[in-house]
């Protein structure tokens, strides 16, 4: 009994350390308020990421939240010459993969703090113009890469509302960010939660 007692245990630890449902997952949580827009990025270099539970709280009946993830590989460029912040037109090397419409993520390869989504307002041959200015510069050879949008949702309520609370309410492959974004005219929240899924 007692050496029947020492296998179960040894079998039990060998079983949680190898269940992916016990150990494949490490929940998070994200809030963010602006004065007319709010946006929430969540990056996991190497696992897929699940957003379970998304509120937003706003006063603007056309205000509209957008979760987004998954960096299209075919759609990816760099930036031929450097921005600021407040900028909202971008000079690239190529915009043959990029619409109005679409969203788009850059970031500041020598500093890894820097990152941000956006909305694209029009193309030209050799620039893109976003819907709102950035909210950081980025030095010339930036990475800018398309964006596929998992979920949008428009609000229809011109005081608070709350959308969408359910499970596996976006999923973002191993590799890619999840952004989440909101404008409006006044004050602007959002409230997110999810897991990352290690070992998808």
């Amino acid at each position: 009994m007692k050496y029947l007692k020492k296998i179960l245990m040894i079998l039990f630890v060998a079983l949680l350390i190898a269940s992916p449902s016990f150990a494949a997952r490490q929940f998070f949580s994200v809030n963010a308020t602006g004065a007319s827009s709010a946006e929430a990025d969540i990056r996991s270099d190497a696992h897929s990421l699940v957003l379970t539970h998304l509120a937003v709280k706003t006063d603007l009946s056309t205000a509209k939240a957008t979760v987004m993830g998954h960096i299209c590989d075919s759609g990816m460029t760099t930036l031929s010459a450097a921005t600021t912040a407040a900028q909202a037109v971008l000079s690239v090397n190529s915009t043959t993969e990029f619409s109005a419409g679409e969203y788009i993520f850059i970031e500041d390869r020598l500093d890894r703090c820097d990152f941000e989504s956006a909305e694209i307002a029009s193309v030209g041959t050799s620039t893109i113009t976003l819907v709102q200015n950035l909210s950081h510069g980025y030095p010339i050879n930036s990475p800018v890469y398309e964006i596929k949008t998992v979920a949008r949702f428009a609000p229809e309520a011109t005081t608070e509302a709350v959308y969408k609370e359910s499970m596996n309410l976006a999923s973002v492959p191993a590799g890619s960010p999840m952004s989440i974004w909101l404008t409006g005219t006044n004050t602007c929240e959002i409230s997110a939660a999810g897991y990352v899924a290690y070992g998808q």
